[in-house]
């Protein structure tokens, strides 16, 4: 099930950027453009698996 949920600040979307793949592999331009903004709604998907020793 996807949740949506928004980004206050700066901050916080420079923060999840950072711990995405993209962080490594956008160029400068699309990097400035998003450090720029001063919130982000997105759209996430999540998949938590417990695992528990037997």
């Amino acid at each position: 099930m996807a949740t949506v949920f928004t980004l206050p600040n700066s901050q916080a979307i420079q923060d999840l950027f950072r711990i995405t793949p993209y962080f490594w592999k956008s160029p400068k331009e699309g990097t400035e453009r998003l450090a720029a903004l001063n919130h982000l709604t997105a759209t996430g998907q999540f998949r938590i698996h417990v695992m528990q020793k037997t």
